[in-house]
């Protein structure tokens, strides 16, 4: 699997379509591996700085717990 740094990718490159997804890493220590979906693409009147998520099940992973081998 490819891996980028999100730092410098914007999100309509990584799943420029909706029903798009693609495998996010958070806390490269823990490896907690999170599956998004992206069911809808909004037009906004103001752009944002960062994508925001308005809905998801179990929607954070606890902090500093171990990870999926914790």
């Amino acid at each position: 699997m490819e891996t980028k740094n999100e730092k410098k990718l914007k999100l309509s490159k990584v799943a420029p379509a909706e029903m798009g997804g693609f495998v996010y890493e958070y806390d490269l220590g823990d490896s907690w591996r999170h599956d998004i979906l992206v069911e809808g693409i909004f037009q906004l009147e103001k752009e944002l700085a960062h994508p925001v998520c308005v809905d998801g099940k179990r929607s954070a992973s606890p902090e500093d717990c171990g990870g999926t081998g914790g």
